[in-house]
Protein backbone atom coordinates (compact mmCIF):
# COMPACT_ATOMS: atom_id res chain seq x y z
CA UNK A 1 0.00 0.00 0.00
CA UNK A 2 0.70 3.82 -0.38
CA UNK A 3 2.00 4.04 3.54
CA UNK A 4 4.23 0.94 3.61
CA UNK A 5 5.83 2.42 -0.29
CA UNK A 6 6.60 5.53 1.90
CA UNK A 7 8.04 3.74 4.37
CA UNK A 8 10.03 1.90 2.66
CA UNK A 9 11.63 4.65 0.47
CA UNK A 10 11.97 6.46 3.74
CA UNK A 11 14.13 3.70 5.25
CA UNK A 12 16.75 3.48 2.49
CA UNK A 13 19.68 6.03 2.94
CA UNK A 14 21.49 6.46 -0.07
CA UNK A 15 24.40 7.40 2.14
CA UNK A 16 24.22 4.01 3.46
CA UNK A 17 22.22 1.59 1.15
CA UNK A 18 22.85 0.09 -2.10
CA UNK A 19 19.37 1.74 -2.89
CA UNK A 20 18.91 -0.67 -6.27
CA UNK A 21 19.58 -3.86 -4.12
CA UNK A 22 17.24 -2.54 -1.57
CA UNK A 23 14.73 -2.07 -3.99
CA UNK A 24 15.25 -5.43 -5.96
CA UNK A 25 15.19 -7.11 -2.82
CA UNK A 26 11.88 -5.92 -1.79
CA UNK A 27 10.08 -6.60 -5.07
CA UNK A 28 11.30 -10.18 -4.64
CA UNK A 29 9.87 -10.79 -1.36
CA UNK A 30 6.34 -8.69 -2.62
CA UNK A 31 6.35 -11.43 -5.71
CA UNK A 32 7.49 -14.63 -3.12
CA UNK A 33 4.88 -13.81 -0.55
CA UNK A 34 2.23 -11.63 -2.17
CA UNK A 35 -0.13 -12.72 0.98
CA UNK A 36 2.19 -11.51 3.47
CA UNK A 37 3.75 -8.93 2.26
CA UNK A 38 1.40 -6.80 3.56
CA UNK A 39 1.05 -8.15 7.15
CA UNK A 40 4.68 -8.16 7.18
CA UNK A 41 6.31 -5.02 5.58
CA UNK A 42 7.92 -4.13 8.53
CA UNK A 43 10.12 -7.07 8.69
CA UNK A 44 10.15 -7.17 4.56
CA UNK A 45 11.62 -3.52 4.77
CA UNK A 46 14.40 -4.65 7.59
CA UNK A 47 15.53 -7.55 4.95
CA UNK A 48 15.90 -5.05 2.25
CA UNK A 49 17.96 -2.66 3.90
CA UNK A 50 20.16 -4.87 5.89
CA UNK A 51 20.60 -7.84 2.99
CA UNK A 52 21.37 -5.13 0.07
CA UNK A 53 24.93 -5.05 1.63
CA UNK A 54 27.15 -7.97 2.10
CA UNK A 55 28.74 -6.38 5.22
CA UNK A 56 25.97 -5.42 6.97
CA UNK A 57 24.54 -9.24 7.45
CA UNK A 58 25.55 -11.31 10.54
CA UNK A 59 27.62 -14.70 9.27
CA UNK A 60 29.74 -15.76 12.57
CA UNK A 61 32.65 -16.01 10.73
CA UNK A 62 34.83 -14.59 13.53
CA UNK A 63 33.92 -16.94 16.23
CA UNK A 64 33.84 -19.89 13.68
CA UNK A 65 37.38 -19.37 12.88
CA UNK A 66 38.34 -18.81 16.26
CA UNK A 67 37.24 -22.27 17.20
CA UNK A 68 38.74 -23.62 14.28
CA UNK A 69 34.96 -25.38 13.54
CA UNK A 70 33.59 -25.75 9.89
CA UNK A 71 31.04 -23.75 8.90
CA UNK A 72 27.83 -25.83 8.11
CA UNK A 73 26.42 -25.96 5.10
CA UNK A 74 22.76 -24.61 3.81
CA UNK A 75 23.34 -21.09 5.35
CA UNK A 76 19.89 -18.98 5.30
CA UNK A 77 19.29 -15.68 2.77
CA UNK A 78 17.30 -12.80 3.06
CA UNK A 79 14.17 -14.55 1.52
CA UNK A 80 14.98 -17.44 3.99
CA UNK A 81 14.63 -14.99 6.74
CA UNK A 82 10.96 -13.95 5.91
CA UNK A 83 9.84 -17.36 4.95
CA UNK A 84 10.94 -18.55 8.50
CA UNK A 85 9.17 -16.04 10.40
CA UNK A 86 6.07 -16.05 8.34
CA UNK A 87 5.89 -20.10 9.08
CA UNK A 88 7.10 -19.75 12.47
CA UNK A 89 4.29 -17.05 12.73
CA UNK A 90 1.95 -18.77 15.47
CA UNK A 91 4.80 -18.32 18.29
CA UNK A 92 6.14 -15.56 17.36
CA UNK A 93 3.19 -13.69 19.32
CA UNK A 94 2.94 -10.98 16.63
CA UNK A 95 5.94 -9.48 17.16
CA UNK A 96 7.32 -9.81 13.78
CA UNK A 97 4.45 -8.01 12.37
CA UNK A 98 4.44 -5.19 14.63
CA UNK A 99 7.89 -4.35 15.62
CA UNK A 100 9.33 -1.18 13.55
CA UNK A 101 11.98 -2.40 11.12
CA UNK A 102 14.37 -0.08 12.92
CA UNK A 103 13.93 -3.38 15.62
CA UNK A 104 13.68 -6.01 13.13
CA UNK A 105 16.81 -5.70 11.31
CA UNK A 106 18.83 -6.99 14.72
CA UNK A 107 16.52 -9.78 14.20
CA UNK A 108 16.83 -11.38 10.74
CA UNK A 109 19.95 -10.71 9.47
CA UNK A 110 21.90 -13.76 10.25
CA UNK A 111 22.80 -16.80 8.20
CA UNK A 112 21.92 -19.71 11.06
CA UNK A 113 20.71 -22.40 8.84
CA UNK A 114 16.83 -23.58 9.33
CA UNK A 115 17.55 -26.74 11.16
CA UNK A 116 19.78 -24.89 13.91
CA UNK A 117 17.03 -22.04 14.01
CA UNK A 118 14.27 -24.61 14.45
CA UNK A 119 16.43 -26.17 17.44
CA UNK A 120 16.25 -22.94 19.26
CA UNK A 121 12.69 -22.94 19.22
CA UNK A 122 12.25 -26.41 20.69
CA UNK A 123 15.12 -25.89 23.36
CA UNK A 124 14.44 -22.09 24.09
CA UNK A 125 10.82 -20.81 23.47
CA UNK A 126 9.41 -21.49 26.57
CA UNK A 127 12.20 -19.51 28.40
CA UNK A 128 12.18 -16.34 25.51
CA UNK A 129 11.32 -14.00 28.50
CA UNK A 130 15.07 -12.81 29.51
CA UNK A 131 16.38 -15.84 27.59
CA UNK A 132 20.10 -13.81 27.52
CA UNK A 133 20.87 -16.28 30.44
CA UNK A 134 21.34 -18.79 27.94
CA UNK A 135 24.88 -17.80 27.51
CA UNK A 136 25.87 -19.45 30.33
CA UNK A 137 24.46 -22.81 28.92
CA UNK A 138 27.52 -22.68 26.48
CA UNK A 139 30.37 -24.52 29.04
CA UNK A 140 33.58 -22.44 29.04
CA UNK A 141 36.56 -24.13 27.40
CA UNK A 142 39.62 -23.25 29.23
CA UNK A 143 41.85 -25.15 27.44
CA UNK A 144 40.89 -22.76 24.41
CA UNK A 145 41.81 -19.29 26.40
CA UNK A 146 45.03 -20.77 27.97
CA UNK A 147 46.36 -22.33 24.60
CA UNK A 148 45.32 -18.93 23.00
CA UNK A 149 43.58 -20.85 19.94
CA UNK A 150 45.85 -23.59 19.24
CA UNK A 151 43.57 -26.44 21.31
CA UNK A 152 39.99 -26.47 21.93
CA UNK A 153 36.59 -28.64 22.39
CA UNK A 154 34.71 -27.83 18.84
CA UNK A 155 38.36 -27.47 16.90
CA UNK A 156 37.59 -29.61 13.81
CA UNK A 157 33.76 -29.96 14.30
CA UNK A 158 30.42 -27.91 12.64
CA UNK A 159 29.98 -24.84 13.78
CA UNK A 160 26.08 -25.26 14.74
CA UNK A 161 24.53 -24.10 17.78
CA UNK A 162 24.10 -27.89 19.26
CA UNK A 163 27.60 -28.17 18.90
CA UNK A 164 28.55 -24.93 20.59
CA UNK A 165 25.99 -25.98 24.19
CA UNK A 166 28.31 -29.27 23.90
CA UNK A 167 31.22 -28.57 23.39
CA UNK A 168 32.12 -25.25 24.38
CA UNK A 169 33.84 -22.18 23.53
CA UNK A 170 35.10 -18.98 25.00
CA UNK A 171 33.07 -15.53 25.63
CA UNK A 172 33.13 -15.05 21.69
CA UNK A 173 31.17 -18.38 20.94
CA UNK A 174 28.84 -17.90 24.30
CA UNK A 175 28.11 -13.95 22.95
CA UNK A 176 27.29 -15.97 18.97
CA UNK A 177 25.46 -18.47 20.68
CA UNK A 178 23.00 -16.72 22.86
CA UNK A 179 22.54 -13.81 20.18
CA UNK A 180 21.52 -15.94 17.51
CA UNK A 181 19.28 -18.15 19.77
CA UNK A 182 16.97 -14.80 20.20
CA UNK A 183 17.26 -13.88 16.82
CA UNK A 184 15.84 -17.24 16.27
CA UNK A 185 13.20 -16.51 18.69
CA UNK A 186 11.98 -13.33 17.31
CA UNK A 187 14.33 -11.41 19.73
CA UNK A 188 16.42 -8.58 18.37
CA UNK A 189 19.40 -9.31 19.52
CA UNK A 190 23.27 -8.83 19.17
CA UNK A 191 26.98 -10.10 20.09
CA UNK A 192 28.44 -7.15 21.71
CA UNK A 193 32.04 -6.97 22.58
CA UNK A 194 34.54 -4.70 24.34
CA UNK A 195 37.58 -3.90 26.85
CA UNK A 196 37.28 -3.80 30.31
CA UNK A 197 38.86 -1.27 32.62
CA UNK A 198 41.96 -3.73 32.95
CA UNK A 199 41.80 -3.92 28.72
CA UNK A 200 40.96 -6.96 28.57
CA UNK A 201 38.66 -8.01 25.82
CA UNK A 202 35.60 -9.58 26.14
CA UNK A 203 32.13 -10.39 24.49
CA UNK A 204 28.67 -10.71 25.71
CA UNK A 205 24.79 -10.65 24.39
CA UNK A 206 22.34 -7.81 24.17
CA UNK A 207 18.57 -8.20 23.70
CA UNK A 208 15.29 -5.74 23.53
CA UNK A 209 13.36 -7.74 26.08
CA UNK A 210 9.84 -6.28 24.78
CA UNK A 211 6.81 -5.32 27.47
CA UNK A 212 4.52 -3.70 24.53
CA UNK A 213 4.09 -3.40 21.20
CA UNK A 214 1.49 -0.57 19.96
CA UNK A 215 1.14 1.41 16.90
CA UNK A 216 2.37 4.76 18.29
CA UNK A 217 4.93 3.03 20.53
CA UNK A 218 7.21 0.38 22.02
CA UNK A 219 7.84 -0.73 26.41
CA UNK A 220 11.29 -2.29 26.32
CA UNK A 221 14.47 -2.79 27.33
CA UNK A 222 17.69 -3.41 26.28
CA UNK A 223 19.42 -5.76 28.39
CA UNK A 224 22.79 -7.96 28.12
CA UNK A 225 24.00 -11.31 30.11
CA UNK A 226 27.89 -11.86 30.05
CA UNK A 227 28.75 -7.94 30.78
CA UNK A 228 30.57 -8.34 34.23
CA UNK A 229 30.34 -5.32 36.37
CA UNK A 230 33.52 -6.15 38.30
CA UNK A 231 35.10 -5.25 34.94
CA UNK A 232 33.54 -1.89 34.17
CA UNK A 233 32.45 -2.80 30.60
CA UNK A 234 31.58 0.60 29.95
CA UNK A 235 31.35 0.78 26.35
CA UNK A 236 30.71 -2.25 24.23
CA UNK A 237 30.54 -2.60 20.18
CA UNK A 238 28.61 -4.18 17.44
CA UNK A 239 27.85 -4.44 14.09
CA UNK A 240 24.78 -1.78 12.68
CA UNK A 241 22.74 -4.19 10.70
CA UNK A 242 21.65 -1.50 8.43
CA UNK A 243 25.11 0.10 7.92
CA UNK A 244 27.68 -2.85 8.30
CA UNK A 245 29.53 0.01 10.31
CA UNK A 246 30.88 -0.50 13.83
CA UNK A 247 28.27 1.34 16.49
CA UNK A 248 28.28 1.32 20.29
CA UNK A 249 25.88 0.01 22.16
CA UNK A 250 25.16 3.37 23.73
CA UNK A 251 24.21 4.83 20.22
CA UNK A 252 22.24 1.61 20.05
CA UNK A 253 20.19 2.08 22.53
CA UNK A 254 19.19 5.83 21.93
CA UNK A 255 18.21 4.96 19.27
CA UNK A 256 16.25 2.11 19.53
CA UNK A 257 14.85 4.73 22.88
CA UNK A 258 13.91 7.60 20.24
CA UNK A 259 12.30 4.71 17.87
CA UNK A 260 10.43 3.17 20.70
CA UNK A 261 8.86 6.72 21.87
CA UNK A 262 7.26 7.28 18.52
CA UNK A 263 8.55 5.52 15.29
CA UNK A 264 6.64 7.67 13.14
CA UNK A 265 7.48 10.89 14.60
CA UNK A 266 11.42 9.71 14.70
CA UNK A 267 11.42 9.25 11.17
CA UNK A 268 9.44 12.55 9.96
CA UNK A 269 11.79 14.43 12.09
CA UNK A 270 14.60 12.35 10.72
CA UNK A 271 13.27 13.78 6.93
CA UNK A 272 12.47 16.97 8.43
CA UNK A 273 16.23 17.56 9.26
CA UNK A 274 17.48 16.58 6.27
CA UNK A 275 15.70 19.45 4.43
CA UNK A 276 16.53 21.85 7.21
CA UNK A 277 19.43 23.68 5.10
CA UNK A 278 17.50 23.55 2.19
CA UNK A 279 14.49 25.05 4.19
CA UNK A 280 16.31 27.90 5.71
CA UNK A 281 17.64 28.69 2.24
CA UNK A 282 14.51 28.52 0.54
CA UNK A 283 12.51 30.27 3.42
CA UNK A 284 14.62 32.49 4.22
CA UNK A 285 14.41 31.44 7.73
CA UNK A 286 16.05 34.29 10.25
CA UNK A 287 17.70 33.47 13.77
CA UNK A 288 14.38 33.46 15.27
CA UNK A 289 12.42 31.43 12.77
CA UNK A 290 15.30 28.92 12.71
CA UNK A 291 15.27 28.70 16.31
CA UNK A 292 11.54 28.08 16.44
CA UNK A 293 12.00 25.81 13.97
CA UNK A 294 14.74 23.75 15.68
CA UNK A 295 12.13 23.95 18.88
CA UNK A 296 9.19 22.30 17.40
CA UNK A 297 11.25 19.23 15.74
CA UNK A 298 12.61 18.88 19.30
CA UNK A 299 8.66 18.39 20.56
CA UNK A 300 7.82 16.38 17.98
CA UNK A 301 10.87 14.15 18.40
CA UNK A 302 12.67 14.87 21.73
CA UNK A 303 15.18 12.18 21.00
CA UNK A 304 16.39 14.03 17.33
CA UNK A 305 20.52 14.39 17.95
CA UNK A 306 20.59 16.64 14.72
CA UNK A 307 18.14 18.70 15.93
CA UNK A 308 19.84 19.27 18.89
CA UNK A 309 23.26 19.66 17.73
CA UNK A 310 21.59 22.48 15.52
CA UNK A 311 19.92 24.02 18.32
CA UNK A 312 23.57 23.59 20.34
CA UNK A 313 25.24 25.78 17.81
CA UNK A 314 22.29 28.59 17.52
CA UNK A 315 22.84 29.09 21.84
CA UNK A 316 25.61 31.77 21.01
CA UNK A 317 23.93 33.51 18.47
CA UNK A 318 23.34 37.19 20.01
CA UNK A 319 19.35 37.19 18.93
CA UNK A 320 19.01 34.16 21.01
CA UNK A 321 21.10 35.67 24.14
CA UNK A 322 18.86 38.28 23.89
CA UNK A 323 15.53 37.51 23.28
CA UNK A 324 15.17 33.38 24.00
CA UNK A 325 17.23 32.86 27.38
CA UNK A 326 13.74 31.94 28.91
CA UNK A 327 13.17 29.24 25.87
CA UNK A 328 16.76 28.09 26.08
CA UNK A 329 16.68 27.55 29.67
CA UNK A 330 13.34 25.20 29.07
CA UNK A 331 15.01 23.46 26.41
CA UNK A 332 18.18 22.85 28.57
CA UNK A 333 16.35 21.48 31.32
CA UNK A 334 14.47 19.11 28.90
CA UNK A 335 17.37 18.23 27.40
CA UNK A 336 18.27 16.83 30.83
CA UNK A 337 15.32 14.82 31.05
CA UNK A 338 14.98 13.34 27.58
CA UNK A 339 18.81 12.41 27.85
CA UNK A 340 18.89 11.25 31.45
CA UNK A 341 19.69 7.51 30.73
CA UNK A 342 22.16 8.58 28.19
CA UNK A 343 24.60 11.21 29.64
CA UNK A 344 27.18 10.95 27.02
CA UNK A 345 25.04 12.18 24.39
CA UNK A 346 24.39 15.39 27.03
CA UNK A 347 27.99 15.72 27.58
CA UNK A 348 28.47 16.24 23.57
CA UNK A 349 26.32 19.08 23.19
CA UNK A 350 26.23 20.98 26.69
CA UNK A 351 29.16 22.96 25.99
CA UNK A 352 27.81 24.43 22.96
CA UNK A 353 24.39 24.65 23.98
CA UNK A 354 25.19 26.48 27.52
CA UNK A 355 26.53 29.23 25.58
CA UNK A 356 23.17 31.40 24.95
CA UNK A 357 24.06 32.05 29.20
CA UNK A 358 26.56 34.96 29.33
CA UNK A 359 26.67 36.01 33.08
CA UNK A 360 29.36 34.26 33.86
CA UNK A 361 28.60 33.05 37.34
CA UNK A 362 25.05 31.44 35.71
CA UNK A 363 27.21 30.09 32.88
Amino acid sequence: DVYKRQELFTAIDPKTDNVLEALKLFKTLKDEFPDHIGSYGNLAIAISVTWDSPKAVYRFTGPQRQGKAIMPENLTTAEDNFAYFVNTEGVMQGRLQFLPWEFLVHAANHTTPMPEREWALQNYLPKRTMYGSCYKDVPYDHGMLESKGTTGRIHGKLYTLPNIRTFGGVCAHQADFAARVGKSLGVPASSVSGKSVYDEAHAWVMWVELKSVTAQSIGFTLESYGRYRGDKYYVGGLKDPKTGDRITDRQLELHLHTVGLDPLAKRHADRVMELYPLICEHQSLDTVAQFLFLRDVVRLCPGNQVAWQSLAKMSSDPVVQEKHKKDMLAILTQLFTTFANFPDFTLTVFDDLIQFETEAKQH
